[in-house]
């Protein structure tokens, strides 16, 4: 997530909006800055922030502004444990959004070799691809490493996939001719040629 913001994109992103209000109520202190801050954060990114600092620090005290808070509250907003479970269960309820399972992996694998490896093989640019597939089906991304896992394995089957169909299409003599470049005889291994 960019870390400068602009005034009118904070107004924009980070502002919390008539609708979202109700999710406010019995909600206090370190709680409250917190949960407004994933909430906004998963709004804008379509995933929820791996580690504290991923929110920036401008959002930080724009969104404590609108609360009344101070903005360091946030550092006493428990990372771990029920709370932030809890907190993440009421925003994906909210925005219409599930967590991934397996189905869904093995799904987002097969789009990645049917419909995208073809075209696209940069890591980066594929892992953007992914989040945006999630975000579209408003489904939770999984951990980072796993989106990472995914996209590899993706990679290794549409590669595997690819050579068995190139070498299908290759007659049987042109697979013999191409095995005897590969073990030609006239080379000694070690030697130079």
């Amino acid at each position: 997530m960019k870390r400068k913001w602009h005034p009118e994109e904070l107004l924009e992103h980070w502002s919390i909006q008539p609708d979202e209000e109700h999710l406010l109520a019995r909600r206090q202190g370190a709680n409250l800055l917190g949960f407004v801050l994933l909430l906004k954060f998963f709004q804008y990114e379509g995933r929820f922030p791996e580690q504290k600092y991923e929110i920036p620090r401008m959002a930080i005290t724009f969104v404590a502004s609108q609360l009344d808070l101070l903005p360091d509250l946030f550092q006493d907003y428990n990372w771990q444990g029920r709370s932030i479970q809890n907190h993440r269960a009421q925003i994906r309820q909210f925005s219409g959004f599930r967590q991934a399972t397996v189905a869904d992996q093995n799904q987002l694998c097969t789009w990645l070799m049917h419909t995208v490896l073809g075209q696209e093989q940069d890591y980066h640019h594929l892992k953007l691809r992914v989040y945006d597939q999630l975000r579209s089906l408003q489904i939770e991304p999984p951990t980072p490493a796993r989106i990472e896992r995914l996209i590899r394995s993706a990679q290794r089957r549409f590669e595997r996939q690819l050579f068995s169909s190139t070498l299908k299409q290759l007659s049987k003599q042109t697979q013999t001719e191409l095995d005897e470049l590969i073990q030609d005889p006239k080379v000694t291994p070690g030697k130079e040629i």
